[in-house]
C-alpha cells in the first residue's frame, strides 16, 4: 500500500512538472506573437497569441487550485463528532486547544472552557493518534479536562477512539493503563467516580494471556500497587470507590510475588515496592491472605 502511494506520489510529481513546463511555453508563445501581431498588425500572429494565451491560463488553474488547497488546509482543520459528523474548525484555535492542554493548570482549564463554550466543535478535535481532549485529561488524571469534554458532548467509549487500538477496548482499560504508569491523584478518585456515574464499560482480562487479573478490580489492583514505591492513601481511596460500586473482587487476581515473571514481567519487577501498612491493608482489600 505505501509503495503504491509513493507511485501515485511520483506520477502526480512528473504530470505537474509537465504542466507547469506546458504553462511558461504557452506563455513563452503568447507574449511574443502578441507583441509582435500588435506591432506589425498581423492578424494571425495575435490570434495565435490569444490561442497559447488562454492555454497558459488553463495550464495555471492547477497551481491555482493547489495553492488554495494549501491555504484551506494551513488554515482550518476538520474533526469528526461521535456521530461520525464532520466540522471545520480554525487551525489556529486548535493550536490554543493543545497548548492549553499541554500546560494543564487550572487558569489554562478556564481558558479551554471559555474557547469550547464559544466554538464547541472543538471538544470533537483528535491528535494524529486519535487522543483527544477526553483522552488527555485520563491520561494526566486531570478532572477538569474531562468534565470540560463530558460538559461540551465528548464520550467515554467513543467508538472513534477504539476502534483505531488495536489492544483496548475501552474507556476504562486505558484509564487503568495510565494509572499503571504514574502517581495517583486525588482527582483520579473522582474520575473513576464519574466513569462509574456514566455506566463506561469494563474490561475483562484473559489470564491464559499472562494477565494476573481478569477484570477491573484487579487490573485497578495492579495500578495502585505496582505502579511505584508506595501503596498511598489516594490509591486506598481509588479502591474504595471500585468495591462502592460492587466491584470488590477478581477471582484471577495474583499479586506478582505469587507468580514472579510471565510473558509480560521480568523476575525483579516488583523489586522497588516498599510492603509498609498501606500495602497490606491493599492486600486486605482484595481478599490475599499475607
Amino acid at each position: 500500500m505505501a509503495f503504491m502511494g509513493m507511485v501515485f506520489g511520483v506520477l502526480f510529481l512528473i504530470i505537474l512538472v509537465i504542466v507547469f513546463c506546458l504553462m511558461l511555453l504557452s506563455f513563452g508563445i503568447a507574449i511574443p506573437c502578441k507583441i509582435i501581431g500588435k506591432s506589425k498588425r498581423k492578424k494571425g500572429l495575435r490570434i495565435t497569441g490569444n490561442v497559447f494565451l488562454v492555454l497558459g491560463i488553463v495550464f495555471t488553474l492547477p497551481f491555482i487550485g493547489l495553492a488554495a488547497f494549501w491555504i484551506w488546509s494551513v488554515t482550518f482543520t476538520k474533526v469528526t463528532a461521535p456521530s461520525g459528523k464532520e466540522y471545520t474548525v480554525l487551525t489556529r484555535d486548535v493550536g490554543r486547544v493543545i497548548s492549553y492542554l499541554d500546560d494543564g493548570s487550572d487558569e489554562a482549564m478556564d481558558k479551554l472552557e471559555s474557547l469550547i463554550s464559544r466554538k464547541p466543535n472543538l471538544v470533537y478535535w483528535r491528535d494524529n493518534n486519535y487522543k483527544g481532549i477526553l483522552e488527555r485529561g485520563l491520561e494526566t488524571g486531570n478532572l477538569r479536562m474531562v468534565e470540560i469534554s463530558l460538559d461540551h458532548g465528548g464520550m467515554f467509549d467513543d467508538p472513534l477512539r477504539f476502534e483505531h487500538m488495536a489492544y483496548i477496548d475501552n474507556s476504562m482499560e486505558e484509564y487503568l493503563g495510565y494509572l499503571s504508569e504514574r502517581s495517583v491523584t486525588s482527582d483520579d478518585v473522582e474520575i473513576l467516580r464519574l466513569m462509574f456515574s456514566y455506566d463506561v464499560e469494563l474490561p475483562s482480562y484473559d489470564t491464559d494471556m499472562g494477565y494476573m487479573y481478569s477484570n477491573v478490580f484487579g487490573a485497578a489492583f495492579w495500578a495502585v500497587t505496582y505502579n511505584d514505591e508506595y501503596v498511598t492513601d489516594t490509591e486506598l481511596e481509588l479502591m474504595d470507590v471500585l468495591i462502592d460500586n460492587g466491584k470488590d473482587h477478581d477471582p484471577g487476581l495474583l499479586l506478582f510475588e505469587d507468580h514472579p515473571y510471565n510473558i509480560v514481567f521480568a523476575a525483579d519487577f516488583a523489586s522497588y515496592l516498599v510492603r509498609d501498612d498501606n500495602y497490606y491493608e491493599i492486600v486486605h482489600i482484595a481478599h490475599l491472605d499475607r
